[in-house]
């Protein structure tokens, strides 16, 4: 019989089914895959921290450094995931798709979305729904019940149960409200995690001997027609495919994520992400993408927001936001689709800016969509240029000499620098370099502040007459900050004559 543990929030696992996937924590995810493009895929990975990566792999980013968290599940509009999160995962957490925004909702864990994305259902000595705002919170189940699973279409929630007189965990079925439980299977194994298609057609689940081993099966909503889709090595963690082609997983066989295709053909790893587990996917139902990733200060970027299901909603509208970095968000424009599916807008930040764009949906998709966000950076622009020459020969502006400059630093050359925009009192950087043998040689560097007006002008002392004659240049760097990119001045040449 498997050793059973009660954890905090009062739902029963196998101690060899987490051995299984090498570590202590809670299992895998159960939820809906709601229906979509395929969107990122969120995990728990190395060090137990929350990542979210494309389906191949690429574009990897740590959402949450913190070893508590686990069971990550994207909101049906891709904007959002709640996890089980907290100093001991003891706390139902959402934040926002790029990890920005973690708030609690109350003791609690794994979560799953209802599919309008107003509802969070979580286990917790029971079953428990409550509003993703936070509000609401009512019981479902009085059991000690996991591991819930909301139909695409709203009508049902599929879970775990344990039986305490055969030791062995079971799926069972109830209607949104909590009503109608049904046990869908009754195998001498125990079933656990189960997630819908997203045409709601299928559930998938994995089933775990005594030993611990676990295979991936498939059944219909009522529990008929089971197919074992995996057998090679050790399957757990399914996740469908927001299209409906795929169905991830975890496997023994190797790190990272694999798929198959939802009738077991096909089975690939796809990535090799180290210590990759409890998958989720994202349903992307909504995309951006900007004409650039960084502009110049004063230059316009076009966002264009892209709907997929653009050739059947009755809804062809899409709004897009930006968010200044430190900022509020604040909508750039709304409107409805071309033909080709694209809303695009075109703007001018004035610095470091995230655009998003959201569709509040229709019949098909009533959580709608959140695109991922677009991150645009924006250069600050750098001029320099000399001033007060006597006359200029080509590319270069002559000064007399003058042995006061040496001496006093007065009657130098002088360099006026702007910075756009304004960054009054922050530091820019000089250079300087002569010309000769053949060559342009490192004269000097240093350090000059900027102004209220965002401006300084810099004497540039020699040090003797044997600059005279010397091809000389200079320009000014700076070194940007967090909502601008730095930039540097094109060269300005000068000559010191007698």
């Amino acid at each position: 019989m498997n050793t059973r543990v009660v954890n905090w929030f009062g739902m029963l696992m196998s101690l060899s089914v987490l051995a299984m996937l090498g570590m202590l924590a809670s299992p895998s995810p159960a939820a809906a895959s709601f229906p979509g493009s395929n969107g990122r895929v969120v995990f728990v990975g190395l060090y137990g921290y929350l990542y979210s990566m494309n389906p191949d792999g690429s574009g990897l980013r740590t959402l949450r450094r913190n070893d508590g968290d686990s069971w990550p599940v994207w909101s049906p509009d891709g904007g959002r995931i709640a996890f089980s999160g907290g100093s001991d995962g003891d706390t139902l957490m959402v934040m926002n798709a790029d990890g920005s925004g973690a708030h609690s909702l109350g003791f609690g864990g794994t979560p799953a979305w209802s599919p309008d994305g107003a509802t969070i259902v979580f286990a917790n000595g029971g079953l428990w729904a409550i509003g993703a705002d936070g509000s609401g919170l009512s019981q479902l189940t009085s059991t000690p019940d996991g591991e819930p699973a909301w139909s695409p279409d709203g009508g049902s929630i599929v879970f775990s149960r344990f039986d305490s007189d055969t030791g062995q965990d079971h799926l069972w079925k109830m209607d949104a409200a909590g009503g109608n439980q049904t046990q869908l299977t009754d195998d001498a194994l125990s079933d656990l995690n189960a997630e819908w298609s997203p045409d709601g057609t299928r559930i998938v689940f994995e089933r775990s001997d005594r030993s611990g081993k676990s295979q991936i099966v498939v059944m219909n909503p009522d529990g008929t027609s089971q197919s074992t889709l995996t057998s090679v090595g050790q399957n757990a963690n399914p996740a469908w495919s927001p299209n409906g082609a795929l169905i991830g997983f975890y496997s023994t066989r190797g790190s990272g994520l694999w798929t198959m295709h939802p009738d077991g053909s096909s089975q690939s790893r796809v990535t090799t992400t180290r210590a990759a587990r409890e998958f989720d996917w994202q349903a992307s139902n909504l995309t951006l993408r900007a004409s650039a990733q960084l502009i110049s200060f004063g230059r316009s970027v076009t966002v264009t927001a892209h709907l997929p299901a653009h050739a059947t909603t009755a809804n062809p509208t899409v709004s897009i936001y930006r968010t200044p970095l430190g900022g509020s968000r604040t909508l750039v424009a709304s409107g409805p689709v071309n033909g080709a599916g694209d809303f695009a807008v075109t703007t001018a930040p004035g610095k470091r800016t995230s655009f998003t764009a959201t569709w509040s949906g229709d019949a098909g998709h009533p959580a709608g969509g959140t695109s991922p966000a677009v991150d645009v950076r924006v250069r600050a622009l750098v001029s320099g240029h000399m001033t007060g020459a006597y006359a200029a020969a080509g590319r270069y502006r002559l000064y007399h000499y003058s042995a006061s400059c040496p001496t006093h630093g007065t009657h130098c050359p002088l360099y006026a620098v702007a910075v756009r925009p304004n960054h009054a009192g922050k530091r820019v950087y000089f250079t300087i370099e002569i010309r000769y043998s053949g060559g342009w040689h490192a004269a000097g560097s240093f350090p000059g502040r900027l102004n209220r007006r965002s401006r300084v002008t810099q004497r540039l002392i020699y040090g003797s007459a044997a600059i005279i004659g010397l091809p000389t240049r200079v320009r000014v760097r700076f070194a940007g900050d967090a909502d601008h990119v730095g930039a540097r001045s094109p060269w300005a040449y000068f000559k010191v004559t007698s």
